[in-house]
Protein backbone atom coordinates (compact mmCIF):
# COMPACT_ATOMS: atom_id res chain seq x y z
CA UNK A 1 0.00 0.00 0.00
CA UNK A 2 1.34 3.41 -1.03
CA UNK A 3 1.10 6.22 1.53
CA UNK A 4 1.40 9.99 1.21
CA UNK A 5 1.96 12.05 4.36
CA UNK A 6 0.64 15.59 4.79
CA UNK A 7 2.61 17.28 7.56
CA UNK A 8 3.78 20.50 9.17
CA UNK A 9 5.27 18.76 12.21
CA UNK A 10 8.76 19.79 13.43
CA UNK A 11 11.50 17.92 11.60
CA UNK A 12 12.50 15.68 14.58
CA UNK A 13 8.84 14.68 15.11
CA UNK A 14 8.32 13.77 11.46
CA UNK A 15 11.66 11.96 11.47
CA UNK A 16 10.46 9.82 14.39
CA UNK A 17 7.30 8.88 12.48
CA UNK A 18 9.23 7.96 9.32
CA UNK A 19 11.71 5.93 11.39
CA UNK A 20 8.89 3.95 13.01
CA UNK A 21 7.11 3.35 9.70
CA UNK A 22 10.33 2.19 8.07
CA UNK A 23 11.17 -0.16 10.93
CA UNK A 24 7.76 -1.53 11.88
CA UNK A 25 5.52 -1.42 8.82
CA UNK A 26 6.86 -3.41 5.89
CA UNK A 27 3.33 -3.67 4.45
CA UNK A 28 3.31 0.05 3.59
CA UNK A 29 5.52 2.12 1.27
CA UNK A 30 5.80 5.83 2.03
CA UNK A 31 5.59 7.26 -1.49
CA UNK A 32 6.05 10.90 -0.54
CA UNK A 33 5.64 13.72 1.94
CA UNK A 34 3.88 17.02 1.29
CA UNK A 35 5.36 19.37 3.86
CA UNK A 36 4.02 22.84 4.62
CA UNK A 37 6.42 25.28 6.26
CA UNK A 38 5.26 27.71 8.93
CA UNK A 39 2.63 30.09 7.63
CA UNK A 40 3.14 33.87 8.00
CA UNK A 41 2.07 35.28 11.33
CA UNK A 42 -0.24 38.23 11.74
CA UNK A 43 1.48 41.47 10.55
CA UNK A 44 2.72 43.87 13.21
CA UNK A 45 -0.17 46.30 12.68
CA UNK A 46 -2.65 43.49 13.14
CA UNK A 47 -0.91 42.31 16.31
CA UNK A 48 -1.03 45.86 17.70
CA UNK A 49 -4.76 46.15 16.94
CA UNK A 50 -5.41 42.79 18.59
CA UNK A 51 -3.45 43.80 21.70
CA UNK A 52 -5.41 47.07 21.99
CA UNK A 53 -8.67 45.17 21.62
CA UNK A 54 -7.76 42.63 24.34
CA UNK A 55 -5.83 44.82 26.79
CA UNK A 56 -8.88 45.19 29.04
CA UNK A 57 -9.14 41.39 29.41
CA UNK A 58 -7.35 40.29 32.65
CA UNK A 59 -6.67 36.82 31.17
CA UNK A 60 -4.90 38.37 28.20
CA UNK A 61 -2.82 40.65 30.44
CA UNK A 62 -1.77 37.70 32.57
CA UNK A 63 -0.91 35.72 29.45
CA UNK A 64 1.16 38.58 28.03
CA UNK A 65 3.07 38.93 31.32
CA UNK A 66 3.67 35.18 31.32
CA UNK A 67 5.12 35.29 27.81
CA UNK A 68 7.36 38.20 28.77
CA UNK A 69 8.59 36.38 31.87
CA UNK A 70 9.23 33.22 29.82
CA UNK A 71 11.28 35.22 27.32
CA UNK A 72 13.41 36.63 30.15
CA UNK A 73 13.87 33.18 31.70
CA UNK A 74 14.86 31.75 28.33
CA UNK A 75 17.53 34.42 27.97
CA UNK A 76 18.83 33.69 31.49
CA UNK A 77 18.87 29.95 30.75
CA UNK A 78 20.97 30.57 27.65
CA UNK A 79 23.44 32.59 29.68
CA UNK A 80 23.59 29.81 32.30
CA UNK A 81 24.07 27.22 29.55
CA UNK A 82 27.00 29.19 28.16
CA UNK A 83 28.60 29.40 31.61
CA UNK A 84 28.13 25.66 32.15
CA UNK A 85 29.72 24.85 28.80
CA UNK A 86 32.80 26.79 29.91
CA UNK A 87 32.79 24.95 33.24
CA UNK A 88 32.37 21.55 31.55
CA UNK A 89 34.83 22.33 28.73
CA UNK A 90 32.11 20.87 26.52
CA UNK A 91 31.38 21.53 22.84
CA UNK A 92 28.38 23.72 22.00
CA UNK A 93 26.29 20.75 20.80
CA UNK A 94 27.78 17.62 22.39
CA UNK A 95 25.12 15.45 20.72
CA UNK A 96 24.96 17.40 17.47
CA UNK A 97 22.46 20.11 16.49
CA UNK A 98 18.76 19.39 16.19
CA UNK A 99 17.70 17.85 12.90
CA UNK A 100 16.84 20.53 10.34
CA UNK A 101 14.17 20.25 7.66
CA UNK A 102 16.84 20.19 4.96
CA UNK A 103 18.65 17.31 6.69
CA UNK A 104 15.36 15.45 7.14
CA UNK A 105 14.55 15.73 3.43
CA UNK A 106 18.04 14.63 2.37
CA UNK A 107 18.00 11.70 4.80
CA UNK A 108 14.68 10.20 3.69
CA UNK A 109 15.12 10.91 -0.01
CA UNK A 110 17.95 8.37 0.11
CA UNK A 111 15.25 5.87 1.23
CA UNK A 112 13.21 6.59 -1.90
CA UNK A 113 10.69 8.98 -0.30
CA UNK A 114 9.82 12.00 -2.45
CA UNK A 115 9.34 15.39 -0.77
CA UNK A 116 7.61 18.59 -1.76
CA UNK A 117 8.16 21.50 0.65
CA UNK A 118 5.77 24.39 0.20
CA UNK A 119 4.36 27.45 1.89
CA UNK A 120 0.81 26.47 0.84
CA UNK A 121 -0.15 22.81 0.65
CA UNK A 122 -3.38 23.67 -1.17
CA UNK A 123 -1.76 25.33 -4.19
CA UNK A 124 -1.84 23.75 -7.66
CA UNK A 125 1.79 22.54 -7.53
CA UNK A 126 1.14 20.70 -4.25
CA UNK A 127 -1.96 18.99 -5.63
CA UNK A 128 -0.07 17.94 -8.73
CA UNK A 129 2.71 16.50 -6.55
CA UNK A 130 0.24 14.41 -4.55
CA UNK A 131 -1.47 13.17 -7.73
CA UNK A 132 1.90 12.08 -9.14
CA UNK A 133 2.52 9.79 -6.15
CA UNK A 134 -0.37 7.44 -7.07
CA UNK A 135 -1.04 6.91 -3.34
CA UNK A 136 -3.64 4.59 -1.88
CA UNK A 137 -4.00 6.42 1.46
CA UNK A 138 -3.12 9.84 2.79
CA UNK A 139 -1.98 10.44 6.38
CA UNK A 140 -2.64 13.83 7.98
CA UNK A 141 0.09 14.31 10.57
CA UNK A 142 0.32 17.67 12.31
CA UNK A 143 -1.13 20.07 9.73
CA UNK A 144 -3.85 22.67 9.59
CA UNK A 145 -7.30 21.52 8.45
CA UNK A 146 -7.14 20.21 4.86
CA UNK A 147 -9.62 20.80 2.07
CA UNK A 148 -11.34 17.89 0.28
CA UNK A 149 -9.55 18.78 -2.97
CA UNK A 150 -6.34 17.60 -1.29
CA UNK A 151 -7.25 14.86 1.19
CA UNK A 152 -9.49 13.06 -1.35
CA UNK A 153 -6.71 12.62 -3.93
CA UNK A 154 -5.48 9.23 -2.57
CA UNK A 155 -7.67 6.36 -3.84
CA UNK A 156 -8.98 5.42 -0.40
CA UNK A 157 -9.02 8.93 0.99
CA UNK A 158 -7.04 10.01 4.06
CA UNK A 159 -6.80 9.24 7.75
CA UNK A 160 -5.89 11.46 10.69
CA UNK A 161 -4.36 10.89 14.12
CA UNK A 162 -6.35 12.78 16.77
CA UNK A 163 -4.93 12.78 20.30
CA UNK A 164 -8.29 12.86 22.08
CA UNK A 165 -11.33 10.62 22.39
CA UNK A 166 -13.93 11.04 19.65
CA UNK A 167 -16.55 12.39 19.50
CA UNK A 168 -16.04 13.79 23.03
CA UNK A 169 -13.27 16.23 22.10
CA UNK A 170 -13.10 17.28 18.46
CA UNK A 171 -10.93 20.06 17.11
CA UNK A 172 -7.75 21.51 18.63
CA UNK A 173 -6.09 21.46 22.03
CA UNK A 174 -2.99 19.74 23.37
CA UNK A 175 -3.35 16.10 24.50
CA UNK A 176 -4.70 16.02 28.03
CA UNK A 177 -5.89 19.63 28.05
CA UNK A 178 -9.63 18.99 27.89
CA UNK A 179 -9.37 15.66 29.71
CA UNK A 180 -7.51 17.11 32.69
CA UNK A 181 -9.80 20.13 32.74
CA UNK A 182 -12.76 17.73 32.95
CA UNK A 183 -11.09 15.61 35.66
CA UNK A 184 -10.91 12.46 33.52
CA UNK A 185 -8.75 9.55 34.61
CA UNK A 186 -7.63 8.43 31.15
CA UNK A 187 -6.36 9.76 27.85
CA UNK A 188 -7.34 8.38 24.45
CA UNK A 189 -5.75 8.74 21.03
CA UNK A 190 -7.84 8.05 17.93
CA UNK A 191 -7.28 7.37 14.23
CA UNK A 192 -10.23 8.29 11.99
CA UNK A 193 -11.18 8.87 8.37
CA UNK A 194 -10.86 12.45 7.19
CA UNK A 195 -14.10 14.07 6.05
CA UNK A 196 -15.02 17.69 5.48
CA UNK A 197 -16.48 18.16 8.97
CA UNK A 198 -13.76 18.53 11.63
CA UNK A 199 -12.76 15.19 13.23
CA UNK A 200 -16.12 13.65 12.28
CA UNK A 201 -15.02 10.65 10.18
CA UNK A 202 -15.43 7.00 11.11
CA UNK A 203 -13.09 5.74 13.84
CA UNK A 204 -10.53 3.15 12.68
CA UNK A 205 -8.82 2.57 16.00
CA UNK A 206 -8.24 4.02 19.43
CA UNK A 207 -5.92 3.43 22.36
CA UNK A 208 -6.29 4.58 25.96
CA UNK A 209 -3.79 4.97 28.79
CA UNK A 210 -4.39 6.12 32.38
CA UNK A 211 -3.82 9.67 33.60
CA UNK A 212 -1.86 9.05 36.81
CA UNK A 213 -1.72 11.23 39.96
CA UNK A 214 1.65 12.78 39.02
CA UNK A 215 0.88 13.32 35.35
CA UNK A 216 1.22 16.82 33.94
CA UNK A 217 0.16 18.25 30.61
CA UNK A 218 3.71 17.65 29.40
CA UNK A 219 3.84 14.00 30.45
CA UNK A 220 0.41 13.24 28.97
CA UNK A 221 1.51 14.81 25.70
CA UNK A 222 4.77 12.84 25.63
CA UNK A 223 2.97 9.56 26.17
CA UNK A 224 0.22 10.45 23.72
CA UNK A 225 2.84 11.18 21.05
CA UNK A 226 4.47 7.76 21.27
CA UNK A 227 1.23 5.80 21.82
CA UNK A 228 -0.38 7.51 18.83
CA UNK A 229 2.40 6.27 16.54
CA UNK A 230 1.92 2.74 17.92
CA UNK A 231 -1.79 2.97 17.09
CA UNK A 232 -1.16 4.50 13.68
CA UNK A 233 1.09 1.60 12.69
CA UNK A 234 -1.56 -0.95 13.72
CA UNK A 235 -4.28 0.91 11.77
CA UNK A 236 -2.15 1.25 8.63
CA UNK A 237 -1.23 -2.42 8.76
CA UNK A 238 -4.90 -3.39 8.99
CA UNK A 239 -5.69 -1.02 6.11
CA UNK A 240 -2.97 -2.59 3.97
CA UNK A 241 -4.13 -6.14 4.75
CA UNK A 242 -7.82 -5.41 4.29
CA UNK A 243 -8.70 -5.93 7.95
CA UNK A 244 -10.00 -2.43 8.70
CA UNK A 245 -13.13 -2.17 10.84
CA UNK A 246 -14.78 1.26 10.75
CA UNK A 247 -16.98 2.57 13.56
CA UNK A 248 -19.16 5.58 12.79
CA UNK A 249 -19.00 8.21 15.51
CA UNK A 250 -21.92 8.59 17.86
CA UNK A 251 -23.69 11.95 17.90
CA UNK A 252 -22.74 14.55 20.46
CA UNK A 253 -19.39 15.65 21.78
CA UNK A 254 -17.81 19.08 21.73
CA UNK A 255 -15.89 20.95 19.04
CA UNK A 256 -12.96 23.13 20.14
CA UNK A 257 -11.94 25.47 17.36
CA UNK A 258 -10.35 28.89 17.38
CA UNK A 259 -9.77 29.02 21.16
CA UNK A 260 -7.56 32.09 21.79
CA UNK A 261 -4.07 31.44 23.23
CA UNK A 262 -4.77 33.40 26.41
CA UNK A 263 -7.80 31.21 27.15
CA UNK A 264 -5.75 28.03 26.54
CA UNK A 265 -3.10 29.43 28.90
CA UNK A 266 -5.73 30.06 31.58
CA UNK A 267 -7.01 26.48 31.30
CA UNK A 268 -3.49 25.05 31.50
CA UNK A 269 -2.78 27.26 34.55
CA UNK A 270 -5.86 25.97 36.34
CA UNK A 271 -4.83 22.40 35.56
CA UNK A 272 -1.32 22.94 36.98
CA UNK A 273 -2.77 24.33 40.19
CA UNK A 274 -5.20 21.43 40.57
CA UNK A 275 -2.67 18.65 40.03
CA UNK A 276 -0.65 16.99 42.75
CA UNK A 277 2.84 18.48 42.74
CA UNK A 278 5.84 16.15 42.70
CA UNK A 279 8.72 17.00 45.01
CA UNK A 280 12.19 15.50 44.47
CA UNK A 281 13.89 13.50 47.17
CA UNK A 282 17.35 14.90 47.89
CA UNK A 283 20.48 12.86 48.42
CA UNK A 284 22.06 15.56 50.59
CA UNK A 285 20.69 18.25 52.95
CA UNK A 286 20.37 21.74 51.49
CA UNK A 287 23.39 23.16 53.32
CA UNK A 288 25.64 20.39 51.96
CA UNK A 289 24.41 20.97 48.42
CA UNK A 290 25.08 24.69 48.73
CA UNK A 291 28.51 24.03 50.22
CA UNK A 292 29.47 21.99 47.14
CA UNK A 293 28.46 24.64 44.62
CA UNK A 294 31.75 26.63 44.83
CA UNK A 295 33.62 23.41 44.09
CA UNK A 296 32.07 23.42 40.61
CA UNK A 297 34.32 26.34 39.72
CA UNK A 298 37.39 24.29 40.62
CA UNK A 299 36.24 21.59 38.19
CA UNK A 300 36.66 23.99 35.25
CA UNK A 301 40.47 23.63 35.30
CA UNK A 302 40.27 19.85 35.54
CA UNK A 303 37.71 19.64 32.75
CA UNK A 304 39.78 21.88 30.47
CA UNK A 305 42.74 19.54 30.98
CA UNK A 306 40.57 16.50 30.26
CA UNK A 307 39.37 17.99 27.00
CA UNK A 308 42.90 18.91 25.92
CA UNK A 309 44.20 15.40 26.66
CA UNK A 310 41.05 13.44 25.67
CA UNK A 311 40.79 11.90 29.15
CA UNK A 312 37.19 12.56 30.19
CA UNK A 313 35.74 9.60 32.07
CA UNK A 314 32.49 7.89 31.13
CA UNK A 315 29.86 8.49 33.82
CA UNK A 316 27.23 5.73 33.92
CA UNK A 317 23.95 6.60 35.65
CA UNK A 318 21.34 4.11 36.79
CA UNK A 319 17.71 4.50 37.74
CA UNK A 320 14.73 2.17 37.96
CA UNK A 321 11.26 3.40 37.12
CA UNK A 322 9.74 6.22 35.08
CA UNK A 323 6.16 6.42 36.35
CA UNK A 324 3.57 9.04 37.13
CA UNK A 325 2.27 7.52 40.34
CA UNK A 326 4.08 7.58 43.67
CA UNK A 327 6.73 4.92 44.16
CA UNK A 328 10.03 4.52 45.92
CA UNK A 329 12.78 4.82 43.27
CA UNK A 330 10.30 6.28 40.77
CA UNK A 331 10.68 9.43 38.69
CA UNK A 332 7.82 11.15 36.81
CA UNK A 333 7.90 11.32 33.02
CA UNK A 334 8.13 15.13 32.96
CA UNK A 335 11.12 15.08 35.32
CA UNK A 336 13.06 12.46 33.36
CA UNK A 337 12.37 14.60 30.27
CA UNK A 338 13.96 17.59 32.05
CA UNK A 339 16.96 15.45 32.99
CA UNK A 340 17.50 14.15 29.46
CA UNK A 341 17.12 17.59 27.85
CA UNK A 342 19.65 18.99 30.31
CA UNK A 343 22.06 16.14 29.59
CA UNK A 344 21.66 16.59 25.82
CA UNK A 345 22.71 20.24 26.13
CA UNK A 346 25.75 19.67 28.33
CA UNK A 347 26.93 16.04 28.04
CA UNK A 348 27.46 13.59 25.24
CA UNK A 349 24.94 10.76 25.74
CA UNK A 350 26.17 7.49 24.24
CA UNK A 351 24.96 3.91 24.18
CA UNK A 352 26.62 1.33 26.39
CA UNK A 353 28.22 -0.22 23.29
CA UNK A 354 29.73 3.09 22.22
CA UNK A 355 30.94 3.77 25.77
CA UNK A 356 32.73 0.42 25.85
CA UNK A 357 34.40 1.15 22.52
CA UNK A 358 35.55 4.57 23.76
CA UNK A 359 36.81 3.12 27.04
CA UNK A 360 38.86 0.52 25.17
CA UNK A 361 40.62 2.89 22.81
CA UNK A 362 39.95 6.51 23.78
CA UNK A 363 40.33 9.40 23.47
CA UNK A 364 37.21 10.78 25.14
CA UNK A 365 37.19 14.49 24.35
CA UNK A 366 33.79 15.54 25.78
CA UNK A 367 31.94 14.87 29.05
CA UNK A 368 30.19 11.56 28.37
CA UNK A 369 27.19 9.87 30.00
CA UNK A 370 25.43 6.50 29.70
CA UNK A 371 21.84 6.05 30.93
CA UNK A 372 20.80 2.68 32.39
CA UNK A 373 17.50 1.57 33.94
CA UNK A 374 17.29 -1.52 36.14
CA UNK A 375 14.54 -4.06 36.89
CA UNK A 376 12.59 -3.82 33.60
CA UNK A 377 9.37 -2.27 34.89
CA UNK A 378 6.39 -2.37 32.50
CA UNK A 379 5.62 1.31 33.05
CA UNK A 380 8.96 2.20 31.50
CA UNK A 381 7.55 1.02 28.18
CA UNK A 382 5.41 4.17 27.98
CA UNK A 383 7.11 6.66 30.33
CA UNK A 384 10.79 6.06 29.57
CA UNK A 385 10.16 5.22 25.92
CA UNK A 386 8.13 8.40 25.42
CA UNK A 387 11.16 10.49 26.38
CA UNK A 388 14.08 8.39 25.11
CA UNK A 389 12.50 7.54 21.76
CA UNK A 390 11.20 11.01 20.96
CA UNK A 391 14.44 12.66 22.15
CA UNK A 392 16.41 9.95 20.29
CA UNK A 393 18.81 9.21 23.13
CA UNK A 394 20.30 5.73 23.71
CA UNK A 395 19.45 3.89 26.94
CA UNK A 396 20.17 0.50 28.47
CA UNK A 397 17.43 -1.52 30.19
CA UNK A 398 18.48 -4.32 32.57
CA UNK A 399 15.78 -7.00 32.95
CA UNK A 400 15.13 -9.98 35.20
CA UNK A 401 14.21 -12.77 32.81
CA UNK A 402 11.96 -14.82 35.12
CA UNK A 403 9.93 -11.72 35.92
CA UNK A 404 9.74 -10.88 32.20
CA UNK A 405 8.42 -14.37 31.42
CA UNK A 406 5.75 -14.10 34.13
CA UNK A 407 5.16 -10.31 33.95
CA UNK A 408 5.37 -10.50 37.73
CA UNK A 409 6.06 -7.99 40.48
CA UNK A 410 9.42 -7.82 42.25
CA UNK A 411 9.87 -9.02 45.81
CA UNK A 412 11.41 -5.77 47.08
CA UNK A 413 8.32 -3.83 45.91
CA UNK A 414 5.96 -6.27 47.60
CA UNK A 415 7.99 -6.03 50.80
CA UNK A 416 7.41 -2.25 50.78
CA UNK A 417 3.70 -2.68 50.10
CA UNK A 418 4.03 -1.19 46.60
CA UNK A 419 1.67 -3.21 44.44
CA UNK A 420 0.91 -3.10 40.74
CA UNK A 421 4.45 -2.44 39.46
CA UNK A 422 5.00 -5.51 37.30
CA UNK A 423 7.74 -6.35 34.83
CA UNK A 424 7.38 -5.78 31.11
CA UNK A 425 6.92 -8.94 29.02
CA UNK A 426 8.93 -10.45 26.20
CA UNK A 427 7.04 -8.53 23.50
CA UNK A 428 8.08 -5.22 25.06
CA UNK A 429 11.68 -6.39 25.58
CA UNK A 430 11.92 -7.46 21.93
CA UNK A 431 10.43 -4.14 20.81
CA UNK A 432 13.04 -2.18 22.79
CA UNK A 433 15.84 -4.37 21.44
CA UNK A 434 14.63 -3.87 17.86
CA UNK A 435 14.41 -0.09 18.35
CA UNK A 436 17.95 0.49 19.52
CA UNK A 437 17.69 0.00 23.28
CA UNK A 438 20.52 -2.06 24.79
CA UNK A 439 19.10 -5.00 26.75
CA UNK A 440 21.23 -6.26 29.64
CA UNK A 441 20.79 -9.04 32.19
CA UNK A 442 19.82 -8.34 35.79
CA UNK A 443 19.65 -12.03 36.89
CA UNK A 444 16.51 -14.11 36.56
CA UNK A 445 14.73 -13.12 39.77
CA UNK A 446 16.52 -9.95 40.97
CA UNK A 447 18.63 -12.25 43.10
CA UNK A 448 21.05 -10.88 45.70
CA UNK A 449 24.25 -12.52 44.47
CA UNK A 450 25.85 -12.02 47.88
CA UNK A 451 23.76 -14.87 49.27
CA UNK A 452 23.94 -17.69 46.75
CA UNK A 453 25.89 -20.91 46.35
CA UNK A 454 27.53 -22.02 43.10
CA UNK A 455 24.45 -23.59 41.60
CA UNK A 456 22.17 -20.66 42.34
CA UNK A 457 24.68 -18.13 41.02
CA UNK A 458 25.05 -20.10 37.80
CA UNK A 459 21.27 -20.23 37.39
CA UNK A 460 20.83 -16.51 38.01
CA UNK A 461 23.89 -15.04 36.27
CA UNK A 462 24.54 -17.38 33.37
CA UNK A 463 20.96 -18.62 33.09
CA UNK A 464 19.59 -15.13 32.58
CA UNK A 465 22.09 -14.59 29.75
CA UNK A 466 20.87 -17.77 28.08
CA UNK A 467 17.22 -16.68 28.49
CA UNK A 468 17.89 -13.34 26.83
CA UNK A 469 19.92 -14.74 23.96
CA UNK A 470 17.22 -17.28 23.13
CA UNK A 471 14.51 -14.60 23.25
CA UNK A 472 16.44 -11.94 21.30
CA UNK A 473 18.39 -14.15 18.93
CA UNK A 474 21.71 -12.44 19.59
CA UNK A 475 24.54 -12.22 22.10
CA UNK A 476 23.96 -10.26 25.31
CA UNK A 477 27.07 -8.36 26.37
CA UNK A 478 26.22 -6.78 29.73
CA UNK A 479 25.14 -7.81 33.22
CA UNK A 480 24.12 -5.58 36.14
CA UNK A 481 24.28 -6.91 39.69
CA UNK A 482 21.03 -6.38 41.64
CA UNK A 483 21.62 -4.00 44.56
CA UNK A 484 25.15 -3.74 43.19
CA UNK A 485 27.09 -2.84 46.34
CA UNK A 486 30.28 -4.64 47.44
CA UNK A 487 28.39 -6.90 49.84
CA UNK A 488 26.19 -8.04 46.96
CA UNK A 489 29.17 -8.91 44.71
CA UNK A 490 31.39 -11.53 46.37
CA UNK A 491 34.45 -12.71 44.42
CA UNK A 492 32.73 -15.91 43.29
CA UNK A 493 29.75 -14.06 41.77
CA UNK A 494 31.99 -11.40 40.24
CA UNK A 495 34.25 -14.02 38.68
CA UNK A 496 31.34 -15.97 37.25
CA UNK A 497 29.78 -12.82 35.77
CA UNK A 498 33.05 -11.80 34.16
CA UNK A 499 33.50 -15.22 32.61
CA UNK A 500 30.19 -14.85 30.78
CA UNK A 501 29.78 -11.13 30.07
CA UNK A 502 32.28 -8.66 28.59
CA UNK A 503 30.70 -5.92 30.73
CA UNK A 504 29.66 -6.23 34.37
CA UNK A 505 27.97 -3.26 36.05
CA UNK A 506 27.71 -2.48 39.76
CA UNK A 507 26.22 0.32 41.84
CA UNK A 508 29.67 1.24 43.14
CA UNK A 509 30.13 4.98 42.68
CA UNK A 510 32.86 6.31 40.48
CA UNK A 511 33.90 7.35 36.97
CA UNK A 512 35.09 4.89 34.34
CA UNK A 513 38.44 5.90 32.88
CA UNK A 514 40.07 4.71 29.65
CA UNK A 515 41.87 2.56 28.77
CA UNK A 516 39.92 -0.50 29.92
CA UNK A 517 39.82 -3.97 28.44
CA UNK A 518 37.14 -6.67 28.73
CA UNK A 519 36.02 -8.05 31.00
CA UNK A 520 35.17 -4.58 32.28
CA UNK A 521 33.73 -3.69 35.67
CA UNK A 522 31.63 -0.61 35.05
CA UNK A 523 30.80 1.56 38.06
CA UNK A 524 27.56 3.51 38.15
CA UNK A 525 26.12 6.47 40.02
CA UNK A 526 22.48 6.63 41.05
CA UNK A 527 20.51 9.16 39.00
CA UNK A 528 19.37 11.88 41.45
CA UNK A 529 15.86 13.30 41.45
CA UNK A 530 16.91 16.97 41.15
CA UNK A 531 18.87 18.67 38.38
CA UNK A 532 21.22 20.38 40.84
CA UNK A 533 22.24 17.08 42.38
CA UNK A 534 22.53 15.56 38.92
CA UNK A 535 25.08 18.20 37.99
CA UNK A 536 26.97 17.73 41.26
CA UNK A 537 26.96 13.97 40.72
CA UNK A 538 28.25 14.24 37.16
CA UNK A 539 31.08 16.45 38.37
CA UNK A 540 31.90 13.81 41.02
CA UNK A 541 31.06 16.09 43.95
CA UNK A 542 28.49 13.98 45.80
CA UNK A 543 29.53 10.37 46.34
CA UNK A 544 33.22 9.57 46.75
CA UNK A 545 34.45 6.99 44.22
CA UNK A 546 34.62 3.39 45.40
CA UNK A 547 38.06 1.87 44.61
CA UNK A 548 37.76 -0.58 41.70
CA UNK A 549 37.94 -4.24 42.66
CA UNK A 550 40.60 -6.46 41.05
CA UNK A 551 39.52 -8.04 37.78
CA UNK A 552 38.23 -11.48 38.68
CA UNK A 553 38.14 -13.04 35.23
CA UNK A 554 40.80 -15.56 36.25
CA UNK A 555 39.10 -16.57 39.48
CA UNK A 556 38.77 -20.33 39.82
CA UNK A 557 35.16 -21.43 39.47
CA UNK A 558 34.19 -25.11 39.77
CA UNK A 559 34.22 -26.67 36.30
CA UNK A 560 30.78 -28.19 36.83
CA UNK A 561 29.36 -24.72 37.39
CA UNK A 562 31.00 -23.37 34.23
CA UNK A 563 29.77 -26.31 32.13
CA UNK A 564 26.25 -25.78 33.46
CA UNK A 565 26.38 -22.05 32.78
CA UNK A 566 27.43 -22.62 29.17
CA UNK A 567 24.65 -25.11 28.61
Amino acid sequence: MRLVIFSSAPAPVLDHLLWRLDLDLREVEVAGVLYETARPTLPLAGRVRRTIRLISNPLFVRYALHKGARACLTRLERMADSALRVLHAAPHDPNGPALSLEELVAKWQTHGIRFHVTGDLHDAVSRTFVQSLDADVGLVYGTRILRPALFEIPRRGSINIHKHRLPDYRGGGAPGLWELADGRSDQTVTVHRVVQAVDAGAVLGERTFPIEPLDTLESVQLKADVVSVDLLIDVLRDEALGRTVERPQAPGGRLFRGVPPHELYAIARRIRRSRRAWRPSHMRPLHKRIARLPLLLLRAVRNRRRRRTGTFPVIVLFHHLVADRPKHMGLPTAQIARHIRYLKKHYRIVSLEEAIARLRSGPIDAPTVVLTFDDGYAENFNGLRAVAELERVPVTVCVCTAHVAARSELAHDLARGERGFSSMGWDEVRYLDRHGVTIASHTRTHFDCGQGDYARLVEEIAGSKRDLEVALGREVMAFAFPKGMPQNIPPLANGLAMQHYPVVMSAACGPNVAPMQPPMEIRRYALPDSLLELELQLQELLDPPVPPRPIAGGLAVPSTAVRSARG
